[in-house]
């Protein structure tokens, strides 16, 4: 999404997100999961921090 609200002044209001190192580590974490088998202990490790920047995500467009 380009751009999280338009006005009708015209004016462009943009939600923040994750800052580019953050995004990075989320893209790691993705792939560590994807590639983790099913049940091992990387996995379950992997997917609470997946969950922390995603939650740090959210938190911010709430604000």
């Amino acid at each position: 999404m380009a751009v999280s609200a338009a006005l009708s002044t015209g004016e462009l209001l943009y939600a923040p997100g994750l800052s580019p190192g953050e995004a990075k580590r989320l893209r790691v974490l993705q792939q560590r999961l994807a590639r983790a088998q099913r049940g091992s202990n990387r996995r379950v490790r992997t997917k609470p921090a997946i969950a922390k920047l995603k939650a740090r995500e959210t938190d911010r467009r709430k604000d």
